[in-house]
């Protein structure tokens, strides 16, 4: 007997570390990254808090492992 596979759905996460949601938002509307805007478009683009203090290594560490700093 064959087992047929699952389908399993893909997800990708770009973040761009540093960047300021109302300068994508100011690219995305004066077609600045395109690419980066069709990416957006097609998937989801929110503005995200981040945790406290706000350094890159704390914020990562954080979004990786789910836990609060």
């Amino acid at each position: 007997m064959f087992f047929k596979k699952k389908k399993t759905e893909k997800v990708a996460v770009v973040s761009l570390d540093g960047v300021p949601y109302t300068f994508l938002e100011y690219a995305f509307e004066n077609d600045i990254m395109p690419f980066l805007a069709s990416l957006a478009k097609d998937g989801t683009f929110l503005r995200m808090n981040s945790v406290y203090p706000t350094i890159s290594s704390v914020a990562w560490s954080s979004f990786i492992t789910g836990v609060n700093p």
